[in-house]
């Protein structure tokens, strides 16, 4: 099985070709293998909230919830900065 930062770096770039169902199918994967990926959770929340799935801003919890170290806080300011880009 490959790495699962790797599956879940598949999953974004699913997301940025608008296959939003395979991101999350990704994510997932690559979440099952190893729980504390931030941002295939990032992925995920993002994801829902794309597609205006009213579950994003508890997925959103769930990614901030883990993060508590300065690399994570690296990969939440790069996931709010997402979050801005889809915004405008």
């Amino acid at each position: 099985m490959p790495l699962p930062s790797f599956i879940g770096n598949i999953g974004w770039y699913a997301f940025l070709n608008g296959k939003y169902d395979k991101c999350i199918e990704l994510s997932n994967k690559a979440l099952s293998a190893d729980s504390t990926l931030l941002f295939a959770k990032l992925n995920i929340a993002l994801t829902k909230l794309k597609l205006k799935n009213s579950d994003y801003y508890n997925a959103y919890l769930s990614a901030v919830s883990c993060c508590n170290n300065i690399e994570g806080r690296e990969t939440l300011e790069a996931g709010i900065k997402d979050i801005n880009d889809l915004t405008e």
